[in-house]
């Protein structure tokens, strides 16, 4: 498949390429790759590769991204036929805090809103693009592995995600990975989640103070509590309090 693109060039555009011996015609032309037979029964296909390598042009020969439409002063959490769908559907995409959910679209930021989006559109025959660019690679990784459990738990079928990032395909564990860099297609079906190691340390109840805001119910920590604090590949990405209850046992006469 070539893609084809004419400008005018003016002043600028031809100094650009005399300065890199660039033979430069008017026309820019991209040879995008097509993509392999594709397997008749599948749960989740992925398309990767590095930005400009024509992902989203390939991805549109599958079908189309769809963008949800939000209403401006819904809440997001509102925007299912029911609760059980919507608490489903978000903890599928790792978008699991509960004041979040109460508040409209417009008030998220970036990283929520797209998961807010995935939200809505995780169904079979979904086509996503830019799957992961604007969340952190953590957050990516665990969005990553939750798809793949509601996926594998709704048995849908035929979703395609384009992506820039290699490093979540072991999380995601499609079916199949087309590789636009090297045009290689491999099976993922022998992919197998990284273990996840969490290292326990003995804390006290200071640490909480990076937690609490995230916190629904009670901010307040007693300070007699035993704390303990879990890091993965060494970021702190858990806290527990435990605080003792005695129990008195008062016989009554017989």
């Amino acid at each position: 498949m070539d893609l084809k693109c004419k400008v005018e060039p003016d002043d600028l555009i031809l100094r650009l390429a005399e300065s890199f011996d660039y033979e430069f015609t008017g026309e820019i032309k991209t040879e995008i790759p097509d993509l392999p037979d594709l397997p008749e029964d599948f749960s989740i296909g992925m398309i990767v590769g590095p930005s400009g390598a024509g992902k989203s042009t390939l991805l549109n020969t599958l079908g189309k991204a769809i963008q949800p439409e939000w209403e401006q002063n819904k809440p997001v959490f509102s925007h299912f036929s029911s609760y059980e769908e919507a608490d489903e559907k978000f903890r599928a995409v790792g978008f699991n805090s509960i004041p979040q959910r109460m508040l409209p679209y417009k008030k998220l930021s970036t990283g929520e809103k797209f998961r807010c989006d995935l939200a809505r559109t995780l169904d079979s025959g979904a086509v996503i693009d830019e799957f992961t660019s604007v969340v952190n690679r953590d957050v990516a990784k665990a969005a990553s592995n939750a798809i793949k459990r509601y996926v594998d738990k709704k048995q849908l079928k035929k979703i395609v995600i384009a992506s820039c990032h290699y490093d979540i395909i072991e999380w995601l564990r499609p079916d199949w990975v087309f590789n636009m860099k090297t045009q290689e297609f491999h099976s993922g079906r022998y992919l197998h989640r990284p273990e996840i190691k969490i290292d326990i340390h003995k804390t006290n109840w200071r640490l909480w103070g990076i937690f609490e805001k995230f916190h629904y119910l009670d901010r307040k920590i007693n300070k007699a509590s035993r704390c303990y604090a879990g890091f993965w590949n060494e970021q702190l990405v858990a806290f527990g309090a435990v605080l003792a209850l005695s129990l008195i046992h008062i016989s009554e006469p017989t």
